[in-house]
């Protein structure tokens, strides 16, 4: 069976016919590069890539998790990083632009009771351009609705965090939600 290279048939042989869909790649390279959180220390973080229904991975893994990182000093500027330089490499594919991929980092450190709480997540579109890009995206926390929560959840070292980060990129009920925004450049 031979390939068809002209432009109508990319990306499928000649005994495949019209009926079959044509389709396009997308590949991320790119790394998780450090985060500033001016309260907090020892922190790590998990990425992962939210993509439509129409998507498939050819190739790499959709999510990943840091080591843990203490502040070190900036060698720009006199801010305190917490450097990962978490690789991130995925190749996908689709038919149509629908269901972008969105890259989503959560933030984690241990409180002042050693328990493993959120302390960020933030996300962004994976970015249209083919050259180095730097991506800086602010954070936020969920919060507790009350006073009386709030307290719990410091006792308990229970703080409010989502089950599935995925609702970071997806409006539906996050209208409920409290929120409390960090600012936090650049982590992609």
């Amino acid at each position: 069976m031979s390939k068809d290279v002209s432009p109508n048939n990319f990306g499928r042989s000649s005994a495949e016919g019209a009926s079959s869909r044509q389709f396009f790649v997308v590949s991320i390279s790119g790394s998780v590069e450090a985060a500033e959180f001016p309260e907090h220390d020892e922190l790590y973080c998990r990425y992962f890539v939210e993509f439509g229904s129409d998507w498939q991975i050819i190739s790499g893994v959709a999510e990943g998790m840091s080591q843990i990182s203490k502040k070190s000093k900036c060698h720009i500027d006199d801010r305190q990083l917490c450097v990962w330089n978490l690789p991130v490499e995925l190749t996908l594919k689709s038919t149509n632009i629908t269901g972008w991929p969105k890259i989503v980092v959560s933030v984690y450190g241990n409180d002042s009771f050693g328990n493993d709480v959120v302390r960020g997540y933030a996300w962004s579109f994976v970015p249209l351009e083919s050259t180095a890009t730097t991506l800086s995206m602010p954070a936020f926390v969920p919060a507790s609705s009350s006073k009386l929560q709030e307290m719990t959840a410091w006792f308990t070292g229970r703080r409010p965090e989502f089950l599935n980060p995925a609702i970071v990129v997806h409006g539906e009920s996050r209208e409920r939600e409290q929120i409390l925004f960090i600012f936090c450049p650049p982590m992609f």
